[in-house]
């Protein structure tokens, strides 16, 4: 009996469904070159790979498999160690050919919008800012828990110096921060807009 992979990746199925109108011949490749690609999956980390919830060819960046993510601190993970070595480990393989993705040239994480962690950003107010401990305490411990202490006292002294600077110092101009003024999107693929 077949599963719905094999059904999906038979050329039968593809045929029948585009000479039926039931979808066009871009969506049915699209569709069993998805599904090839599931194998990805199980190269993935089982601790990455448990956040993934699609694989599929990119369609922003040619030449690319797009590995979509629940979880956006997964996905800076996956992009940051695991993609090429996922891509390396696949292009040394044997399987590559048989698995069929021996064209792609890279692996590439991406979040959904609804699960992107968005961050607002608060200035402090330096002035505001109020050290409760001054560091006056007795220390009746004993030999590395009293040099401890005596650190943790020289901490809070130099965070009242540090803080007593900042307060008398001039406001400083915050400037707001651009990301496509820092980042060269050529280096990505895209456009710097």
């Amino acid at each position: 009996m077949k599963n719905l992979k094999d059904i999906l990746n038979s050329k039968n199925f593809t045929t029948k469904c585009v000479n039926n109108n039931i979808m066009s011949k871009k969506t049915a490749d699209f569709i069993s070159e998805s599904t090839k690609l599931r194998v990805v999956k199980d190269i993935i980390p089982a601790h990455i790979g448990k956040y993934v919830f699609s694989i599929f060819p990119s369609k922003t960046f040619k030449g690319e498999i797009a590995v979509g993510f629940d979880s956006q601190p997964a996905c800076e993970e996956f992009n940051r160690f695991y993609s090429n070595k996922i891509l390396k480990n696949i292009m040394k393989s044997d399987k590559k050919e048989s698995l069929g993705i021996n064209e792609y040239i890279g692996l590439r994480g991406w979040v959904r919008k609804e699960n992107l962690q968005t961050y607002n950003v608060v200035m402090i107010n330096e002035a505001d800012y109020y050290e409760r401990a001054r560091g006056n305490f007795r220390n009746l411990m004993k030999g590395n828990l009293y040099k401890y202490v005596e650190n943790l006292r020289d901490v809070i002294a130099q965070n009242h110096d540090y803080i007593r600077k900042i307060q008398s110092a001039k406001p400083a101009q915050y400037k707001p921060y651009n990301l496509s003024d820092k980042t060269d999107f050529s280096k990505l693929g895209g456009k710097k807009y």
